[in-house]
């Protein structure tokens, strides 16, 4: 090793367990053991990761040294000192080893995240580093060997890296002509079989495995590891187990013996049905970033292996902490009725079990928010933890569910408007019942989805109408607002936007604010999602949005057929005065509110109206020509929501009758609809007698005898 040992004062040990740095020869130890490991992790990336590319890991250096520092800065400057800066990179400059010492101390109990943020922000580092430290589990110390008495001083054995202990236990043991550095060993002391069963338990003194039975619902059968960083068991423990042993065993890391190792570890972790019954955390338990959570009380408890989890969201649990860029953006995008639905779906999908039988449809046309509100769920609980499979994919491909299986959300954000014919899979993924789901080359698996079914379309596709236990299952949630130049509200950069809602503290504050909705519910004993829609009012809105400019053509247009009338004038309307009718009338439906390129798409091929687009002056007072739709006309209701919303520049429907108003909050806000329904069940009422009954102030009489003129007798 390059560098030497600067001269500095030996410190007292604070805590006489740890593993204190007070000599030379301790740093000479340590470096020797750091410089396996580092190799060790060279040879994992380019075996394993196949990524043959040169990188830098001081990051890593420094947390493998890390175990051993006993929080004083000069031992870790010492140490990291006589890294082999030609081999290894570039060492630390003096500031960035004090940022780094400074992360260290900030890390507790053995969470050494800070210190790689901290060393991946002073150098620049390749994505590798993370990458290994990721599938390290983030925790140098699990690959370290400590003696059962931590108050022992530095010997050989303590600080023995995982290579070093298979190499002396093992590979000694079992070839010594080949590995051996001792004189004193004459022969071989294991045989193969000996060598299998030791390597397995070197593998289970480090990890925690469990191998569920084949008939064990809800689990793939493959060999699970504890995750220890995570709280979770991942189905990947043969391909860690394989990776470990062509390093471990070196070129004894036949496929023979890997085979047999992978085989014994299996058997030795078996788990059926009842033992992972008893150990498993149950649906409102869940591994955040800083522990295991209980959704209805925001009790926080400790990893632990002996709790089969095998979701996780890497979000830490603070229940003070709140989200109000997150609320900001909600309020913006949707209805405010809608705000507390969205809340309180995101904290469905934290649930493992699918308590509410519901699935959301956001409906909008594009440049709406959809897909940041996506984007945002999905970054919240982590793309690890979610499949996007489409309504179609769901309901046609044998191979789909099977994604869902261990998901926490369904998310697709595109899915087609084509037409839904069999709804019995969907019905199943959100009733909790049992299904089967295919997979290629594999056996089929047997589970109960919990994954939440989040899907967005500029549409609605078309379903069955007659079927209530399909629309029971449906929260519709329209987003009415177009950002950008040409739309409602100004358009907030995609990059800006994100970094201001997507933060550690406002996922902090969301994941609160889920507990506070799953808590609230718990204790309640209400609906999961209260204060939706009915399943007669979600079909009528969702066959509507199927097809809005069919509703609205239905609603508010007359067919005209040109040779039928005197004036060309009276089968055309302005192209302009439609859409407008049009984007009124979706409004005042809560459907979506399309393009007008779309818009003059879907009413041109409208087969139960001749709509013709063309240039004409029959609509004009001069010789130029105006873009008109010949062959319809506004009826009554199209024309009242053109001539309100055009009247005084206000807009009576939505207005004049709310705002201007002075209405009571006692009967709520009176708009036209109030004012129609009155004069409706009361045809011979004067102006002034509405407005003394539905408390509207003098203010407005001129508006109100218009709406009273047209409607009633009096």
């Amino acid at each position: 090793m390059e560098g030497s040992y600067p001269e500095h004062d030996t410190v007292d040990v604070v805590n006489p367990d740890d593993n204190s740095i007070d000599s030379r020869e301790d740093i000479e130890a340590i470096l020797e053991a750091v410089s396996n490991e580092v190799e060790l992790i060279d040879e994992f990336l380019y075996t394993e990761k196949n990524m043959n590319t040169t990188w830098f890991p001081s990051a890593l250096v420094a947390q493998l040294i890390a175990p051993w520092m006993h929080w004083e800065w000069a031992n870790v400057s010492a140490a990291l000192s006589m890294i082999d800066a030609q081999k290894y990179g570039d060492t630390l400059t003096e500031s960035e080893e004090r940022r780094v010492h400074l992360a260290y101390r900030k890390a507790e109990d053995g969470n050494y995240g800070d210190l790689i943020t901290e060393c991946e922000s002073v150098e620049a580092i390749n994505a590798t580093v993370n990458d290994a430290a990721e599938r390290l589990d983030r925790n140098a110390s699990d690959y370290i060997v400590h003696d059962d008495d931590p108050g022992e001083k530095f010997t050989e054995r303590r600080g023995m890296t995982l290579s070093m202990r298979v190499r002396k236990d093992i590979l000694e043991q079992w070839k010594p002509n080949k590995y051996a550095r001792s004189e004193e060993v004459d022969g071989p002391t294991l045989d193969k079989g000996d060598a299998v069963q030791m390597m397995v338990g070197v593998l289970e003194d480090h990890w925690d495995y469990v191998m569920p039975a084949g008939d064990v619902k809800d689990w793939r059968p493959r060999l699970h590891v504890f995750n220890e960083a995570r709280g979770i068991y991942e189905p990947r423990g043969e391909e860690q187990v394989r990776g470990l042993m062509e390093h471990l065993m070196q070129s004894e890391s036949t496929t023979a013996m890997v085979d047999e190792v992978v085989k014994k570890l299996k058997r030795r972790n078996l788990v059926r049905v009842r033992q992972l019954e008893q150990r498993e955390p149950g649906p409102f338990r869940i591994a955040v970033g800083n522990g295991v959570l209980d959704l209805r009380t925001g009790e926080l408890d400790d990893y632990t292996a002996d709790e089969y989890h095998r979701a996780s969201i890497d979000v830490n649990y603070h229940p003070t902490a709140e989200c109000g860029e997150i609320d900001e953006f909600m309020h913006d995008v949707m209805e405010d009725d809608d705000v507390p639905t969205m809340y309180r779906a995101i904290a469905h999908t934290l649930l493992k079990e699918y308590v509410s039988a519901k699935a959301l449809l956001l409906v909008g046309e594009g440049k709406n928010g959809k897909s940041r509100l996506l984007e945002l769920v999905e970054m919240f609980i982590g793309e690890h933890n979610v499949s996007g499979r489409s309504l179609q994919d769901l309901t046609s491909d044998q191979y789909a569910a099977s994604d869902l299986q261990g998901a926490l959300a369904n998310i697709n954000g595109d899915m087609s408007e084509q037409q839904v014919r069999n709804t019995s899979t969907f019905k199943k993924l959100t009733g909790g019942d049992r299904i089967t789901g295919d997979i290629k080359w594999e056996k089929p698996v047997k589970f109960e989805n919990h994954a939440t079914l989040i899907f967005a379309s500029n549409g609605v596709p078309e379903m069955p109408d007659n079927d209530m236990a399909l629309w029971r299952r449906w929260i519709y949630i329209n987003f009415p607002y177009k950002f950008g130049p040409d739309g409602d509200k100004e358009a907030v950069p995609r990059r800006k936007l994100m970094r201001r809602i997507a933060s550690d503290d406002q996922f902090e504050g969301l994941l609160a604010r889920c507990v506070e909705e799953i808590g609230e519910w718990w204790e309640s004993g209400r609906d999961f999602f209260p204060n939706v829609d009915t399943p007669t009012e979600v079909r009528e809105r969702m066959l509507k949005a199927s097809d809005p400019v069919y509703a609205f053509a239905s609603d508010c247009l007359d067919s005209v057929n040109p040779e039928d009338v005197d004036e060309l004038s009276d089968a055309m309307e302005r192209t302009e005065r439609v859409r407008k009718a049009y984007s009124l009338y979706a409004s005042e439906e809560n459907l979506p509110n399309i393009s007008a390129e779309r818009f003059g798409s879907k009413i041109k091929s409208l087969s139960d109206y001749a709509v013709e687009r063309r240039r004409t002056t029959a609509l004009s007072d001069g010789p130029n020509r105006e873009p008109a739709y010949t062959g319809i006309r506004l009826n009554q209701r199209g024309h009242e929501l053109v001539e309100y919303d055009e009247m005084n520049e206000g807009d009576v429907r939505n207005a004049s009758l709310k705002d201007e108003y002075e209405i009571p909050e006692r009967i709520g806000t009176a708009h036209r609809d109030q004012v129609k329904q009155y004069i409706e069940e009361n045809p011979e009422a004067t102006v002034e007698d509405v407005r003394e009954d539905l408390f509207i102030s003098k203010a407005a009489i001129d508006e109100l005898e218009v709406v009273v003129d047209r409607w009633g007798d009096g």
